[in-house]
């Protein structure tokens, strides 16, 4: 039995409990219960192009479709770039000539 309240799944039992015996019953044998917001289609057309390199994702309908153009990536912040740079420092990881010669590329000198 697959109990159903307010809309919502209460469980599933082989048999029914007492505390739902007053609820209505339906009778889905021999049918199919899929819950919602389920995608359940099939991609069986693509076997027949298995081998041929259109079985992968998006299949040929995949390779018509204008593919979206990625926006190019922003420009870090000149400020934000030389405070990770003076962190390294700090941190050892950098020597000062490391440091001052990208803080001259950074800031184009």
């Amino acid at each position: 039995f697959l109990v159903c309240e307010d809309n919502l799944v209460q469980g599933v039992y082989n048999k029914l409990p007492e505390k739902f015996e007053n609820l209505g019953l339906f009778d889905f044998t021999d049918k199919i219960i899929i819950p919602g917001l389920i995608d359940a289609h099939l991609h069986a057309p693509q076997f027949a192009f298995m081998g041929m390199g259109m079985n992968a994702v998006g299949g040929a309908m995949g390779m018509m479709q204008q593919q979206p153009q990625q926006a190019a990536p922003a420009a870090e912040d000149p400020m934000a770039k030389l405070s990770k740079m003076k962190q390294m420092l700090d941190a050892g990881l950098i020597t000062q000539t490391d440091y001052d010669a990208a803080k001259n590329k950074i800031l184009g000198l």
